[in-house]
């Protein structure tokens, strides 16, 4: 089966997940509306405020970092505020190296399953299902998540000053705005599967705080392929320490957030890496870093 094949089968699906990432603003005029009639104040609000919050720690973020930062929150409250459903964040050139990263990993035939750590709406858990199906794989995809709301309960002692502030700022943009900001629900992402048509079937959700001793790591078996968005230190840390011995040779990780300065998800794998002695290079797609670990068949890297 061909990349062009793979690449005609998961656009309909990015493009479900994410439409306004396809289609031109004008098809939105509510979104258009509350950009144009408040973006300006919006931004100024929250940015004296999270600025406060980075002052009172003896913290300094540069401002075309915070800037990047608050076009991506205030682009998700826009759109909750305009009642126009997206699935996922992310942006084309994610979703398709994800999509690629699972292809490459099925037709090299490195052994286990998907792991989707940080799942928000479930769009990157839906295009791991959709590629292993279309390419008539077995795998099963495991979503881990505290499916819940983003506060300063996946935050302990060892996350950085910066994971906190970034935290307390989520809090000001959904008291701002008064909108849901990154909740979300097994419930709500299983009626999202079907919503786009994406079977259930092999999908399992593992639910708990990443930052515990008790998450349910152990009931993730082999994987192939390990997607984590955990955005912050002790989360990804903890991930790794405990699903990084289950990835097979030749598989995958990929760090969503690992390019976003002043999160600590690139610290806490940087840190992983350096103790079990891995200075491989990391490919860079935007704002993710693919960690493609050795062995398998690693001439199979076609893409979708």
């Amino acid at each position: 089966m061909t990349s062009t094949s793979l690449s005609a089968h998961v656009e309909p699906l990015f493009r479900r997940l994410s439409p306004i990432r396809y289609r031109s603003p004008l098809r939105y005029p509510r979104l258009v509306g509350q950009v144009l009639w408040r973006k300006r104040r919006d931004q100024a609000v929250l940015s004296a405020k999270i600025q406060a919050l980075i002052a009172a720690q003896g913290r300094d973020l540069a401002p075309e970092v915070l800037d990047t930062y608050l076009e991506s929150m205030l682009l998700l409250h826009y759109l909750q505020l305009s009642n126009i459903k997206v699935y996922s964040m992310l942006k084309p050139e994610l979703m398709d190296s994800l999509a690629s990263e699972c292809a490459r990993v099925l037709r090299a035939g490195v052994p286990g399953d998907f792991v989707d750590v940080g799942v928000w709406k479930g769009g990157s858990s839906m295009i791991m299902k959709s590629v292993n199906d279309y390419l008539g794989g077995t795998r099963r995809i495991s979503c881990l998540d505290i499916y819940d709301t983003m506060d300063l309960q996946v935050i302990d002692a060892e996350d950085p000053v910066d994971d906190r502030i970034i935290v307390s700022a989520l809090d000001l943009a959904r008291e701002h705005f008064g909108t849901e900001g990154v909740r979300t629900s097994i419930a709500e992402i299983r009626q999202n599967f079907r919503e786009l048509g994406v079977g259930l079937d092999g999908v399992e959700f593992l639910r708990g705080n990443l930052i515990s001793p008790d998450f349910p790591f152990d009931r993730v078996g082999e994987i192939a392929l390990l997607r984590i968005d955990c955005d912050f230190y002790t989360a990804t840390k903890n991930t790794l320490a405990r699903l990084y011995p289950k990835v097979q040779p030749g598989g995958t990780i990929i760090f969503d957030d690992y390019y976003l300065e002043g999160f600590g998800e690139a610290r806490a794998a940087d840190e992983f890496r350096a103790e079990i002695g891995d200075d491989s290079p990391l490919l860079r797609v935007g704002q993710s870093a693919v960690w493609r670990l050795p062995g398998g068949d690693q001439a199979s890297t076609s893409s979708t």
